[in-house]
């Protein structure tokens, strides 16, 4: 009987070790996974501003060259300015790297804080792209109002709006997507 008795004992410490390991396994790969999607978020935010930066020395020198007003070339480049910083600013502490030996507790909040100001960050954008596709049409107006190509401008500017939406709509829902599959990752680390 004694000698049963040591036998389950030494079977379930064998089990212990190896459930441990496991558990160790396992954050390791949690781990690794959001370490992946948090890179992947800054990643895309790296190309948008990449994008963004390339983007506004071409909107000043073509709308100026198109004749539109001094003033809206200004606040063309500002508004592409303020999107470059705000999305600097979302993500200006998130480093992947720290999910693979850090405190995941301190990068769930950052990642928080990048999905909240994404989430407000609508409520300026579409307002100030509707006030500005106004003003940008009423300046195309004043340029070629009236002819043919007008129109087209209109139609190319549409077609562009629809393309930078579609695209810009899909990186917005990557980077929430795994901004909360990241912050479920940490919230599973932090329940074991």
């Amino acid at each position: 009987m004694t000698n049963e008795l040591e036998q389950m004992r030494d079977q379930i410490a064998l089990l212990r070790r190896k459930l441990d390991k496991e558990a160790i396994v396992n954050e390791r790969l949690l781990r690794r996974a959001m370490h992946d999607k948090v890179r992947g978020i800054t990643r895309d935010n790296r190309a948008m501003m990449i994008v963004g930066g390339l983007a506004t020395p071409y909107m000043a020198i073509t709308f100026n060259y198109l004749g539109m007003s001094l003033a809206f070339c200004i606040a063309s480049c500002l508004i592409m300015i303020v999107s470059i910083a705000a999305t600097w600013w979302g993500q200006r502490d998130l480093h992947a790297d720290e999910l693979l030996d850090g405190d995941v507790v301190s990068v769930g909040k950052k990642v928080l804080r990048l999905k909240q100001m994404n989430d407000r960050w609508l409520w300026y954008a579409i307002p100030m792209l509707l006030l500005w596709l106004g003003w940008l049409f009423w300046e195309a107006y004043q340029q070629i109002g009236g002819t043919p190509l007008f129109n087209g401008f209109v139609t190319g500017s549409i077609v562009g709006l629809i393309a930078g939406g579609v695209i810009g709509g899909k990186v917005r829902y990557r980077t929430q997507r795994r901004a909360r599959e990241v912050l479920a990752h940490i919230e599973e680390l932090t329940r074991e």
